[in-house]
């Protein structure tokens, strides 16, 4: 009987004690208690304690920040070695080597092949490399008999006779007899696909071929990215 009296007295002093305050919250594993709710203890687990929304309601929209792009890895964007070049795009061509005169050989044939081709007026061989200014010259006399001489399409004539002797080149855009505005503009376009930049009153370079007069308004230009 005491037992059962002393069981009961406790039972009556835990009942005046909740009476006074309020019921003591138990919080799971991995959260904690926060007021009178229990909360996510790592922040990054709060996403995974939400209930999803119910179909066809608008609470699904998060209005969390998404997560940070992963690192990149070696050799890309954000380390050493980053290459901006298109993994799409095909291969530069091996430039000329001048230790074994293979640039003076290429420059050779292109001046003759240029000399030659039919309808410029200019059928005798020329030297290099001031001949590519004589030659420019040339077409400036002739211009008025020459509106195209030959086509945009890097299968035109003359680049069959290039590809043919053996000269590398990326892009290339035939011999043009147009005004200064219009040679700019062909210029620029192959330039742009062969990521240089060609100056049309300069008369040679070894990344390429490319005259023009400058002086008569009109501009002869052959672009021939040789790399």
């Amino acid at each position: 009987m005491t037992l059962v009296r002393s069981g009961w007295a406790w039972v009556a002093v835990l009942g005046l004690a909740a009476g006074c305050n309020p019921p003591e919250v138990s919080c799971g594993a991995g959260t904690v208690l926060m007021g009178d709710q229990c909360v996510a203890s790592n922040p990054d687990s709060m996403g995974m304690m939400m209930d999803p929304p119910p179909s066809g309601s608008d609470a699904g929209t998060s209005t969390m920040d998404p997560p940070p792009p992963p690192p990149p890895p070696p050799g890309t964007d954000g380390g050493p070695g980053w290459s901006t070049t298109d993994p799409m795009a095909p291969p530069i061509e091996p430039g000329c080597d001048m230790a074994t005169g293979e640039c003076e050989a290429w420059a050779d044939t292109l001046v003759e092949l240029l000399a030659a081709h039919p309808g410029r007026g200019c059928s005798e061989a020329v030297t290099r490399p001031e001949g590519l200014q004589a030659v420019a010259e040339r077409h400036a006399l002739h211009q008025a008999d020459i509106d195209m001489l030959d086509s945009t399409s890097p299968d035109g004539d003359l680049f069959r006779q290039v590809r043919d002797a053996g000269v590398h080149f990326m892009n290339a855009g035939a011999l043009f007899s147009v005004g200064n505005q219009g040679a700019a503009d062909v210029m620029g376009r192959w330039a742009d696909r062969g990521a240089t930049s060609m100056v049309l009153d300069q008369c040679w370079t070894m990344a390429g071929v490319s005259f023009a007069t400058g002086e008569s308004g009109w501009s002869y230009a052959t672009v021939l990215l040789a790399r």
